[in-house]
């Protein structure tokens, strides 16, 4: 009778092991990165000076918005020079090419 139970037991845990992982157990481990990744990022912009923390995060998009105006690209592999499989990236102005590129925007 327990030689029986134990065999069932058996059976049910190479059973169990040969389905492979539940898809409640995924949607769970799924959830607990996307906590993670959520926890690390808060972490990550708490830090620091938030004076400073804001100034970086406002610079970004004011660049970008220098850039479309200029015409030149704001995403990887957009604008003039780009290569179909080449990453170019964001482009760097200086501060003459600034000028002039909002200049050329107001006159038109």
């Amino acid at each position: 009778m327990l030689a029986a139970f134990r065999n069932k037991q058996f059976d049910a845990w190479r059973e169990a092991r040969s389905q492979g992982v539940g898809t409640q157990h995924l949607i769970a481990m799924r959830q607990a990165g996307l906590q993670l990744k959520r926890k690390r990022e808060m972490d990550r912009l708490l830090k620091g000076d938030s004076k400073t923390n804001f100034a970086a995060k406002r610079t970004q998009p004011l660049m970008d918005c220098r850039l479309k105006v200029a015409g030149l690209s704001v995403g990887p592999g957009m604008g003039p020079g780009a290569d179909a499989g080449r990453d170019t990236g964001n482009r760097s102005l200086s501060a003459a090419a600034m000028a002039a590129s909002a200049a050329r925007a107001a006159s038109r």
